[in-house]
């Protein structure tokens, strides 16, 4: 009975977080198309979320991310990137 529960738990936060991926790839191409900015989709706090790359430099800066990352770092780890 456990095992039934767990696949269906494992089943649902698959379909989930794939719901949540096309959301923040959605939201990407529409910060692209309506300022032209470069956005990257990141996984943030274990969900996708479609960030900016100017937004994505003022964290680093402010220390909010990693003190030894760099935006390159950053953006070949990222989901989905918008060029």
């Amino acid at each position: 009975m456990k095992t039934i529960i767990k696949k269906i738990k494992e089943w649902w936060h698959k379909k989930v977080y794939a719901r949540q991926l096309k959301k923040a790839i959605k939201q990407a191409n529409r910060i692209k198309m309506s300022t032209g900015m470069k956005c990257l989709v990141v996984e943030i706090n274990g969900q996708p979320q479609a960030v900016t790359k100017r937004e994505l430099k003022g964290a680093i800066k402010a220390g909010y991310i990693s003190k030894y990352t760099n935006l390159v770092q950053v953006e070949k780890a990222a989901l989905y990137n918008t060029l």
